[in-house]
């Protein structure tokens, strides 16, 4: 420091000089007298002292300290190690010198610089090598960097183990050890160590409260991952009986876990009574507060939600009321919400009340109870208070009003009350700033649509107006640009893509929001527009690579594997479809989710298995015929059941965008174990195992299967000429799975396709001829008891309504029997077309006409007698 003086008074005097000589240049040369000659020397420098050099350190070291941080935040890495040996080297506060220390090592550990965090950490515990705290406090954090590497998750617990176990170190920092010991290496499967470890900690001497809790809480944990039930609850008996000079808050903290374990072991009624106790008791506010959220929850479990209103009334409101109002208002708040959770929408209505005469104070508080207030009533469906109190608030100004307003529109939204809906969803206007975004469509897109109901013309305004805000993100503009343009006109579909352009979207911005406007077509009930718009969105996607099976029309198509071994379709390579694409590992090893699909054996990678697998398809009058082979080197083990055979998992959809079926066998099994029930039974969607058969037998490679689907799982939607059905194959190998159509079951993009070939319409009579016979025997079941026919059991006094089938149901069997008798062996095409529309959908499905007959029947009949 002194050198650095003395260079600063030089540089003074220097600048003085020269000062001297500028001034000197104006004046004329004269002699100067002699006793002027003599240049004065400089006072002494006073020296400083030890604390005046202290101070000037720290000061250094301050300013070292900001240019060290504004490194970190711009990531200069290259200057943090200079800067922080400067200050190292400054005689300044050693405080600063271990904050600099500290956030050097953490800098770098957060960079995963580990090595150098390290190293940083050894510069840290160096700084006063007497001081056992700096040494334990680096050994953890030098554990800490080996944190997450696999490679040394053993070297990590041997250095928790050290400071553990090192008896010249701190308590608390063997404590820490310990802790980050059991919740980083050893919980949850490894209890025996846990234990061990707790009666380590425990040996060390008399340990903090928070500490002796925290040991019990792991504990009993790996009591509970052990299975030992007994041992969970004994262990907070046992701390309490060793424990006898708890004060009366320990004793809640532990009772507290000792309840919460009783809930973890599902036995809710052993803990609502602990809960009970603990929020009725004198002890802090916080402890009550969370006892009660705990009682309630244990209570609804037990279906006793009502009744455990009042106690939770009890522990919310045992303290005065404090002077902070928002924790005034948190037990009002609660109960509300648990009233609301109980159904008990009276209590809730009070309650709101109460909190606005307890809330007076502070307007937005009163108006936080009134919303409130609406909501218990709402949710009572008290619709006309409701709307009364709704009124009031969005006149008052009640900002909560808006949204208020919106959960009511929605409602009448949903009940059809479209002109109802509009008026309050007018109420949220478009520029509000709504649950965080500046379009929220539980709002905006449906204050549109019931406006079209009323008005296309104002709804296309209002969609312009929306358009037009700038305030809103342009993807949401051309939404609403897009909504506007089809109400004008639904041609516009053709236009979409320009308008997302115009708005500057990008190609996955424009197909998103192409998608919204379909969603939009569909809401108005526009289904074939919304169909026009998709069409139009996969126009933006390249085609999609896909094998492809062509399929042909053959006579007297094989049905069994005996017949399609000797069919001449075999002989022709066309006709074959190689299942070769190797199933995604990490997509297998996620199908244990399945629950719907659970059991398929995936097999193993490590295991060596023959995976050729190879399928034929055709079809006939009768329905579709599939033939597939998997290669199997070891059939006669697999017949003698000493290795399983393969397993399948197979999908078809009845066409681009119909409902599809998945189904799951094995080899040789000629049953299907799984045919997950994707949708119920209706008239458009028929299950699938009650039309389809399937047999399987050793050949000599391997093990063939035949399947045969009838038209009739289809006969609503029969396939065109050229028409491409979804299909896609799975094996399950022992050594991995195979597929036709890519590496992943869910992704029916990738499903390979079969093509329909040779339906000429000469094909496609004889299939509707079929089906209209099978059509007829299944109406002809419907008058059956002993079927459980629906027209038998409407006639009969004591199983039907014999008045229901005279006045409702009888016309139309007296119809579709009419009809009947335009069945023959030589029907012309023009009594099959007849045929097709008017009698086979109810012939078919008559049980679905017969229910849709009730419906309307007793709905006419409520209406005329009201009952």
């Amino acid at each position: 420091m002194k050198t650095k003086q003395l260079l600063k008074y030089t540089a003074i005097a220097f600048a003085g000089s020269v000062l001297l000589s500028a001034c000197s240049s104006n004046v004329a040369e004269t002699a100067a007298p002699a006793d002027k000659k003599e240049t004065a020397k400089p006072a002494a420098v006073k020296a400083l002292t030890e604390k005046e050099k202290r101070a000037l350190a720290d000061k250094e070291a301050d300013a070292l300290t900001k240019q060290f941080e504004a490194a970190v935040k711009e990531k200069e890495m290259a200057k943090l190690k200079p800067l922080r040996d400067q200050i190292f080297a400054l005689d300044c506060n050693f405080n600063k010198k271990l904050h600099i220390a500290q956030r050097y090592a953490w800098t770098l550990f957060h960079a995963k610089d580990k090595a150098g965090a390290r190293a940083a950490w050894e510069d840290y515990a160096a700084l006063d090598p007497k001081d056992i705290k700096l040494r334990a406090a680096a050994d953890i954090r030098i554990a800490d960097s080996y944190w997450g590497d696999k490679k040394n998750v053993a070297l990590f617990e041997k250095l928790l183990r050290d400071v553990m176990n090192n008896k010249a170190y701190p308590l608390s920092f063997r404590v820490d050890a310990a802790s980050q010991l059991i919740s980083k290496i050893l919980r949850p499967k490894r209890t025996a160590d846990i234990r061990e470890v707790i009666a380590t900690v425990k040996a060390m001497g008399e340990l903090p409260f928070h500490v002796q809790t925290s040991l019990l809480r792991n504990e009993a944990e790996s009591y509970l991952e052990d299975e030992m039930f007994e041992k969970v609850i004994s262990c907070h008996d046992d701390f309490m009986k060793a424990n006898p000079k708890l004060t009366d808050g320990q004793k809640i903290a532990v009772l507290m876990q000792k309840a919460e374990m009783y809930r973890r072991l599902s036995q809710p009624e052993k803990a609502i009574p602990l809960y009970l106790e603990i929020g009725l008791s004198p002890v802090k506010h916080g402890q009550r507060q969370a006892a009660a959220r705990f009682y309630f929850e244990c209570m609804v479990s037990e279906n006793r939600a009502k009744e455990a209103l009042d106690n939770t009334a009890k522990i919310l409101f045992m303290d005065p009321p404090s002077a902070n109002l928002h924790f005034r208002q948190i037990p009002y708040s609660t109960m509300i919400a648990n009233c609301l959770k109980a159904r008990d929408y009276k209590k809730a209505e009070f309650y709101a009340d109460e909190a606005a005469k307890a809330l007076a104070q502070e307007e937005k508080r009163v108006q936080w109870a009134k919303i409130r207030k609406f909501d218990a009533i709402f949710a009572a469906q008290d619709l006309k208070r409701a709307k009364s109190l709704l009124d009031a608030e969005l006149k008052a100004g009640n900002p909560g009003a808006i949204e208020a307003a919106g959960r009511y529109a929605l409602l009448q939204f949903q009940r059809n009350n479209f002109k109802e809906a509009a008026a309050y969803y007018k109420q949220v206007p478009g520029s509000s700033y709504v649950k965080g975004n500046w379009v929220d469509t539980q709002y905006m897109v449906p204050q549109v649509t019931c406006i079209a109901r009323i008005s296309k013309a104002d709804a296309a305004a209002k969609a312009d107006e929306m358009a037009a805000n700038m305030k809103f993100s342009k993807a949401d503009r051309a939404r609403f640009a897009m909504m506007s343009a089809l109400l004008k006109d639904p041609a516009n579909y053709k236009n979409l893509v320009k308008i997302a352009k115009e708005y500057g979207l990008n190609d996955e911005q424009t197909a998103s929001v192409i998608a919204l406007a379909g969603k939009f077509a569909v809401s108005l009930n526009e289904n074939d527009l919304a169909e026009k718009i998709y069409a139009e969105r996969q126009k933006l996607f390249a085609p999609a690579k896909r094998n492809q099976l062509t399929i042909r029309y053959v006579k007297n198509a094989p049905t069994d594997v005996g017949a399609w071994l000797n069919s001449p379709l075999l002989k022709d390579s066309a006709n074959r479809a190689d299942v070769t694409n190797k199933y995604g590992e990490k997509e297998a090893a996620n199908l244990v989710t399945d629950v719907m699909a659970a059991g398929r054996n995936v097999g193993s990678s490590d295991v060596q298995a023959d995976k050729e697998t190879y399928f034929y398809v055709c079809y006939d009058e009768y329905g579709l015929h599939l033939f597939f082979v998997g290669v199997d080197s070891k059939v006669k083990d697999v017949m003698a059941g000493r290795l399983g055979g393969s397993g399948y998992e197979m999908y078809i959809a009845l066409g681009e965008n119909a409902p599809s079926y998945q189904w799951l066998f094995s080899q040789p099994e000629s049953k299907f174990e799984v045919v997950p029930p994707w949708n119920s039974p209706h008239e458009y969607y028929r299950h699938f195992g009650n039309f389809v058969d399937i047999t399987s037998r050793p050949v000599e490679n391997g093990i063939a299967t035949a399947m045969n689907f009838s038209w009739e799982l289809a006969y609503d939607r029969l396939p065109k000429n050229g028409d491409l059905w979804p299909f896609e194959l799975i094996r399950w190998t022992r050594g991995g799975g195979v597929t036709w159509g890519g590496k992943s079951v869910w992704q029916i993009g990738n499903w390979g396709r079969l093509k329909f070939d040779g339906m000429t319409p000469e094909v496609l009579r004889e299939i509707r001829k079929i089906i209209i016979y099978k059509a007829l025997a299944r109406y002809n079941r419907q008058k059956s008891a002993h079927a459980g026919g629906k027209i038998a059991i409407a006639k009969d006094a004591e199983l039907g309504d014999p008045e229901f089938y005279e006045k409702a149901l009888k016309p139309e069997v007296d119809r579709l029997d009419e009809l009947t008798k335009l069945v023959t062996d030589d029907m012309d095409d023009a009594t099959i077309e007849k045929l097709w529309v008017e009698a086979v959908p109810a012939w078919f499905d008559f049980q679905y006409k017969a229910d849709k007959i009730r419906t309307q029947y007793l709905r006419q009949r409520f209406i005329e007698t009201g009952k």
